[in-house]
């Protein structure tokens, strides 16, 4: 998903800055786990703990919109002092995925690793319980505006309790994963679970039409793994747009996952 702060990103090409390095980057958030009082107010971070220099950084992010709303995103630490013009913005896409990015723009200006790269602002809602933070696309660049190769960002996790926590809440029983999102046309979706029994999945429109089963039978100890190719229950191709794919499965109240179908 090309977007404008990553093609005036790339434009800097023509900048003859240092090379790009080439080892493995792994991001990580700060913290990894947190929990918040519901209404309440909160931020989590991206980090990089490579001492590298970089320009840009952006992130498309989804999560679950019933339990927190995104407010704005802001540069991290590591931008302090560049001496150069920030472009930042951010915007929700839609209900449960967030944009934001942040580029050094002037051909001598970067920042340099480790530090913090970009910092999510959000409030949690009423609703007691919790979200990953899924990175759905995630890019730095170097000095010359190459991508920093091998990029990686696991996951987060924001729970939603009253009183807050200060420990991890134990995880539902089963559990719904959605790769690739955005995907064009097929997706996998892999369910797992901790009970043992009879399951089932359907689709949904933006709208909450019911589109069909896509999977059901029975959840044993290995985690099952299901294709959906974009289409109803008839065959016919659906058009681009956002679904959602709720499991009902024994041990949890039903999941839900969003997906965001691009042709």
């Amino acid at each position: 998903m090309k977007s404008l702060a990553r093609l005036i990103s790339l434009t800097l090409l023509l900048l003859g800055l240092a090379a790009s390095p080439t080892a493995a980057v792994e991001l990580r958030w700060e913290p990894r786990w947190q929990s918040v009082a519901p209404g309440a107010d909160g931020s989590v971070s991206i980090i990089m703990d490579d001492a590298l220099d970089f320009r840009t950084i952006e992130v498309w992010i989804q999560y679950d919109p019933n339990v927190v709303t995104g407010v704005t995103s802001t540069p991290g630490s590591a931008y302090d002092g560049v001496g150069c013009f920030l472009w930042e913005d951010y915007e929700e896409a839609e209900p449960g995925l967030f944009h934001a990015y942040v580029v050094i723009m002037g051909g001598e200006c970067y920042a340099t690793g480790p530090g913090e790269l970009l910092v999510w602002h959000f409030t949690a809602m009423s609703l007691v319980d919790a979200t990953d933070l899924v990175p759905v696309d995630v890019y730095v660049s170097d000095p010359q505006a190459d991508p920093l190769p091998d990029l990686s960002l696991g996951p987060a996790t924001i729970a939603v309790n009253d009183p807050p926590s200060g420990t991890p809440q134990p995880a539902p029983d089963s559990s719904l994963r959605l790769a690739p999102n955005p995907f064009n046309p097929s997706t996998r979706l892999t369910i797992s679970t901790h009970t043992p029994g009879s399951a089932r999945l359907v689709v949904f429109d933006a709208a909450g039409r019911d589109l069909g089963t896509v999977w059901s039978g029975s959840l044993g100890s290995a985690p099952v793994d299901i294709t959906w190719d974009g289409n109803d229950a008839s065959g016919r191709a659906l058009p681009s747009g956002t679904y959602l794919f709720q499991l009902t499965a024994p041990g949890s109240p039903p999941r839900v996952v969003r997906g965001l179908l691009l042709r």
